[in-house]
């Protein structure tokens, strides 16, 4: 399995507990990381390849980054994805299940269930 991780420049420190996590996992192919928004569109333009079994993570710090996923939902179909929210506010849950994750946690978890859910998807 392949794993797609949106993790922002600007958000990096915040995201190495996720990092540190995803390069522990066993059984993956490979890990690749994109840091802004234009080399994550310009992924998720790529053609879905079935055969290659990719997962992406995205990792939103905060509400605006969560809102600009919301303007790739075009490029979500077809693709297995799961989000790492910034809290569990009732509105942040609303607006994320527009997006039709496979799984979506909070940036404050230990990822222990993440980890679970990808051995699965494996």
């Amino acid at each position: 399995m392949n794993l797609i991780v949106f993790l922002h420049y600007k958000t990096e420190k915040e995201g190495q507990p996720l990092r540190n996590r995803l390069g522990a996992l066993t059984g993956l192919n490979s890990i690749e990381y994109c840091s802004d928004f234009e080399s994550f569109k310009e992924r998720l333009q790529q053609p879905v390849r079935f055969e290659r079994s990719e997962v992406f993570i995205l990792f939103a710090a905060g509400q605006e980054q969560l809102q600009k996923f919301s303007a790739f939902n075009p490029y979500f179909e077809d693709r297995r994805i799961i989000i790492i929210l910034p809290d569990d506010s009732p509105e942040t849950i609303d607006g994320v299940l527009k997006l039709r994750p496979r799984y979506f946690t909070t940036k404050n978890d230990t990822y222990d269930d993440l980890c679970a859910v990808l051995k699965k998807l494996m």
